[in-house]
């Protein structure tokens, strides 16, 4: 299936071609196109697969190998002066040698600052070897690519956006295009079911029962508004210390969901390779890991949640099963994912945000923060109101659950969390706190993100085919 590239990552790769191809007027070249249109039918030609190394490797093979052979043509051409049609080396030759002819060489001296034409040629000669030998120099670059035909100054401008392509994709997400949005369902936006640090589950002592299991239960009541109840299997919790949902059970969630494909469209099913896991969420793979991820994985599927306000109580979990198996290529495992979260993923209710943005952040309290406010900044879009709103510090405790029951210094986090967010210009212009109350003023949202974040399909919807609802887009402000 073919990936519509975001307008980010176009913009991104338009960034570096500009850097690194010193054409000018390169969309001249390709007739009633712009960059986002000329950029996407080359990775539709030139990844026509997910096989984003081996194709890069294809491209730039290719590409070293028309650099070769156009800089041993004129070099050979330079050679056998006899050649009935002369090439480019040769002729600038000879235009040195008739102008040393005609002016002497004092004047060609202080004009070429080299003795002879020969020299020049040699020294041109050398430099046409080291472009044609660095893997990493621009077909595009040749020296005297405007005296070539138009169609093949367009193909020799591809080829070097291909590579462009494929290197920013390997460098940014890992050869992964869908890495460039990072998705992140309602229940676990709106909800703080992941901590910001390690700590363990006080659980009752007593059970209560739901869904014909029992359960024993953590009750999270930041404000008389709100309580977030933790339920945990009893056959899970009886002999053993339950620890809360922490960042890394977080991070391995979403490792798990990037996995989704058809299997989870029709069936809510992912089927994930625990080692890979284990090399994303780490950077390294050891035994311990491993046993690490597996032991989340279960903890995942023994944990649901009950969540309690005003108005409404919604029941949700993360997984509802986990089957690990070892294979050839080491340990598989088939999770299903809770209804209400494939629902989530099914009806567009998620929330997106470009992963360049959450790289930036060194407070793991920005990236979770950095959801919730990404959808209140959204709606503000969608509904036409001011990018200008107030929160309480009872906002910010419903969707946080902050290791801390000290409410002054809960604050100082949240206003350091803010003040990251206004330095690398993610969702927040600026903010004011005042008392308990935060006066936070949103980034007006672009119309790349409207594409990218809002407009574009869920990947589910994309599997089965549907259209976006578009229920987010107000298109007067389009």
């Amino acid at each position: 299936m073919m990936s519509k590239l975001p307008k980010y990552f176009i913009l991104q790769v338009w960034e570096e071609i500009n850097c690194n191809i010193e054409v000018e007027n390169i969309l001249s070249y390709f007739d009633g196109e712009d960059q986002f249109s000329m950029i996407q039918n080359v990775y539709n030609d030139a990844f026509p697969d997910e096989e984003i190394p081996e194709n890069l490797r294809y491209n730039r093979k290719r590409r070293n190998q028309t650099k070769k052979r156009w800089a041993q043509a004129i070099i050979k051409d330079y050679n056998n002066q006899n050649a009935k049609a002369s090439k480019d080396l040769t002729q600038e030759y000879q235009f040195l040698k008739n102008y040393k002819d005609t002016y002497g060489n004092v004047k060609f001296q202080q004009l070429f600052m080299k003795k002879t034409p020969e020299e020049i040629i040699a020294e041109k000669i050398e430099k046409l070897n080291e472009w044609s030998n660095d893997t990493h120099s621009c077909l595009s670059n040749y020296p005297y690519i405007l005296n070539k035909a138009t169609n093949q100054i367009a193909k020799a401008i591809i080829s070097d956006v291909a590579i462009i392509i494929g290197d920013t994709l390997m460098k940014n997400y890992d050869g992964n295009i869908q890495d460039v949005v990072i998705e992140k369902p309602y229940s676990y936006v709106n909800h703080p079911i992941f901590a910001e640090g390690r700590g363990k589950l006080d659980l009752s002592v007593e059970t209560i029962q739901q869904d014909m299991s029992e359960y024993r239960y953590n009750d999270y009541v930041p404000s008389s508004e709100y309580r977030l109840r933790t339920l945990v299997a009893q056959e899970y919790a009886e002999d053993k210390q339950v620890s809360l949902l922490d960042n890394t059970d977080e991070k391995i969630f979403i490792e798990v969901l990037k996995q989704r494909n058809e299997l989870f469209a029709t069936q809510r099913k992912v089927v994930v390779d625990i080692g890979q896991v284990v090399k994303n969420v780490f950077n390294s793979i050891s035994i311990e890991n491993y046993n690490l991820v597996k032991d989340r994985l279960k903890k995942m599927t023994y944990v649901k949640f009950n969540a309690h306000t005003k108005n409404k109580e919604i029941i949700f979990g993360l997984f509802e099963t986990f089957k690990g198996d070892y294979g050839p290529d080491g340990w598989i495992a088939e999770i299903t994912v809770n209804d209400e979260i494939y629902q989530e993923y099914l009806n567009n209710q998620t929330i997106r945000m470009y992963k360049d943005s959450i790289k930036r952040f060194g407070l793991p309290l920005s990236r979770s923060l950095i959801f919730a406010l990404q959808k209140e900044r959204f709606s503000s879009y969608s509904q036409n109101r001011s990018y200008e709103q107030i929160y309480s510090y009872n906002f910010f405790a419903s969707i946080i659950r902050f290791k801390s029951g000290n409410k002054r210094e809960n604050m100082k986090q949240l206003r350091a969390s803010l003040e990251e967010m206004v330095n690398h210009g993610t969702g927040i212009k600026s903010f004011i706190c005042e008392g308990d109350k935060f006066k936070i003023e949103y980034i007006p949202v672009t119309k790349y993100e409207v594409e990218d974040l809002l407009h574009t399909p869920s990947h589910v919807n994309k599997i089965l085919g549907f259209e976006t609802s578009g229920a987010l887009i107000n298109p007067s402000a389009l």
